[in-house]
């Protein structure tokens, strides 16, 4: 998902840049890492790539750490030997969620899942190695390719009438082609960000919100009914932060300037993205 936003942008503004498949560039495999890279001179690399399965991680713990750890120190390695800047993306999951203030980027990690477990080690290895970096942590991600709450709920929507989802959790949502423009205005940056979608919300004022949109849009629709449930109700494999809301301030004084909100974000990906069979 965020690898196919940074291509088109690059794309549409005739930015040279080099993608790869995890078959052409296997971050697990530094060798494999430096053979794509001998070929391939550049002033950043962007790490697009993660283990997100966020449950299935409890029990596949060496295979998230193997990614979202190893594989980051093998991007540190080519970063070093390239004389490149390494850009990688964290989540609001490093973070307990039992707070209820906005998390600022200095504050304490203590993740509750293996995945953020492990997202948060990668972070730690990256700081240690000696490599320039720009860390961007970022939460509930949703745009045209891969598999996110948006597409879900959208599914859903159209094949029952009657959903349940949990309104005991608070973040912000992002939108893929947002993070990776402000990503972009963040390349001469070094250090930790936030970046998310202006404005908190619920799983479930997310899925009403969506909801409202298709109805407008003429979308067919079979749900009739979203009731709000508590997370007890709902329990997964993996323990989700209950207020996992990013600050955004660090960003917006680096940058003078704010995300814009989640909702308008929502309503761009729907009407411009979704009737085209994303």
């Amino acid at each position: 998902m965020l690898g196919q936003a940074f291509c088109t942008l690059c794309e549409e503004k005739n930015i040279p840049f080099i993608a790869s498949s995890k078959h052409e560039a296997d971050i697990t495999n530094l060798d494999s890492l430096k053979q794509f890279a001998s070929g391939a001179p550049c002033t950043h690399i962007i790490n697009c790539a993660a283990y997100t399965a966020v449950d299935l991680a409890e029990s596949e713990p060496e295979k998230a750490r193997l990614i979202n750890v190893n594989g980051v120190k093998n991007l540190g390695t080519i970063a070093n030997e390239l004389g490149a800047k390494l850009v990688h993306y964290s989540t609001d999951y490093v973070f307990n969620g039992l707070g209820s203030s906005p998390y600022h980027e200095e504050d304490l990690c203590d993740p509750l899942s293996v995945y953020g477990k492990t997202k948060f080690e990668g972070e730690l290895i990256l700081k240690e190695m000696q490599v320039p970096y720009c860390i961007i942590r970022t939460s509930w991600l949703f745009g045209s390719g891969g598999k996110h709450f948006v597409q879900t709920i959208m599914r859903l929507m159209q094949t029952k009438e009657e959903l349940e989802i949990v309104a005991d959790q608070t973040g912000r949502p992002t939108y893929s082609k947002d993070l990776v423009k402000f990503t972009f205005l963040l390349l001469s940056q070094e250090g930790v960000f936030h970046f998310a979608n202006q404005g908190n919300t619920t799983w479930y004022a997310f899925a009403k919100e969506i909801y409202s949109h298709l109805k407008l849009m003429g979308m067919p629709v079979k749900c009739q009914t979203i009731k709000p449930v508590l997370t007890e109700c709902y329990p997964t494999v993996a323990r989700r932060p209950p207020f996992s809301v990013l600050s955004t301030q660090k960003l917006e004084k680096t940058l003078q300037i704010a995300p814009r909100d989640w909702q308008e974000s929502l309503k761009e990906y729907l009407e411009e993205e979704v009737p085209c069979g994303v």
